[in-house]
């Protein structure tokens, strides 16, 4: 695949990203810790800054490359590597910015997958490299994964090898202001109910955007628009 019409192989383009990326991410990080490093710390901080970032790549293969946004954040920081400390002050001020307007809703779910008395760095470790394994075998063979959903599975299998069954938060009746119950189960459950929410929506806003407006212009706008998606959607997605 190529990157816009430069002939650039955005696969040769991301391993320079990471190759750059890295190294400036570790230096960046040492700089704010070094006057206590230690030799065992820093053998740590590395595994950890490698396993999470080898996710965050998977995220990338995931979605085959094709979200404008990622690949304009993949761009923007290739070509902007020089000025690492400014785009890292970008990064904690969205960052930052993104927790007041949005929230951390889907990571608040994944982090309660299991008692947090129960978990340690070994748990979170496996469970961060199950969600690494599954997501590039995913991707291999073409199916069709949710990055979050691997995560609450990883976690919850590492947590119950750590201690047992009982330590994974499995149903916790909805708290006053919620709208849904919590826990594993539940998680487990909209896996197979929001295809069939999507369909059941979609289907009624079909038949809305049809029949409400028979006598209009509207019928054949929104005929044009369908078959302009479905055009853009064999010419993009289904395209290797």
């Amino acid at each position: 695949m190529k990157a816009f019409c430069l002939g650039i192989d955005l696969r040769k383009l991301l391993s320079i990203y990471v190759s750059v990326y890295v190294l400036l991410f570790i230096a960046g990080n040492l700089i704010w810790i070094l006057p206590g490093l230690t030799q065992p710390l820093f053998i740590l901080l590395l595994f950890r800054w490698s396993i999470f970032f080898l996710l965050f790549i998977t995220v990338f293969f995931q979605n085959r490359f094709k979200s404008v946004l990622l690949l304009l954040v993949l761009l923007d920081v290739l070509v902007s590597f020089i000025s690492f400390f400014s785009n890292f002050k970008e990064v904690i001020y969205f960052s930052f910015l993104a927790y007041w307007v949005f929230g951390f809703g889907v990571a608040d779910t994944v982090a309660k997958t299991a008692k947090t008395e129960n978990i340690d760095l070994v748990v979170i470790l496996a469970g961060i490299i199950a969600a690494i394994i599954w997501n590039l075998f995913t991707w291999w063979k073409g199916i069709p994964s949710s990055s979050s959903h691997t995560l609450i599975g990883g976690f919850a299998g590492a947590a119950i090898a750590h201690a047992g069954f009982n330590v994974v938060n499995w149903f916790k009746p909805a708290k006053e202001g919620d709208l849904f119950p919590s826990g594993v189960l539940v998680v487990i459950a909209f896996i197979v109910l929001a295809p069939l929410i999507g369909m059941i929506i979609s289907y009624f806003v079909s038949l809305w955007l049809m029949y409400s407006s028979r006598k209009s212009i509207y019928p054949k706008l929104f005929t044009i628009a369908l078959m302009l998606a479905v055009a853009w959607f064999l010419s993009t997605v289904l395209t290797p």
